[in-house]
């Protein structure tokens, strides 16, 4: 029942040490989650097109990358609304750090203006939180 958990682990992992998210592992996680939630409110749907919308525009301006806009529309189709907006901040703020910690090792290291910053550690954090909330 939990699987999707691993799932979203390896992917986060997966976008530390390479720095992307494979699409067979965001297509793998709307799977499991069709399988564990069933198929999405209309409400959801709304949530997820948002996310897309706005995850395209922040690709367009190379803020986000684009498995990460994947990834984050994937989650929001199956987080009840109650939870939406609260795993948004949470993935923000979690995002925050994320960025910080990566700002923090490319200074030690001296590598200024040379870093990225894997927004699917917040993506899925935050998601493990709105899912397990919303299940």
């Amino acid at each position: 029942m939990y699987a999707y958990l691993a799932l979203l682990l390896v992917i986060a992992m997966t976008d530390v040490v390479a720095r992307t998210i494979p699409n067979r592992s965001v297509l793998l996680l709307l799977l499991v989650l069709l399988m564990v939630f069933g198929l999405p409110t209309g409400q959801a749907c709304l949530q997820a097109m948002g996310c897309l919308l706005l995850g395209l525009l922040l690709f367009r301006y190379r803020v986000i990358g684009g498995g990460d806009v994947k990834l984050l529309t994937v989650i929001a189709l199956f987080i009840a609304a109650p939870y939406f907006t609260l795993t948004l901040l949470l993935m923000v703020w979690a995002g925050g750090i994320v960025a910080g910690l990566c700002w923090l090792a490319c200074m030690i290291q001296q590598r200024p203006r040379a870093y990225t910053v894997p927004y699917a550690v917040p993506i899925c954090l935050a998601g493990t939180f709105g899912l397990l909330a919303s299940g």
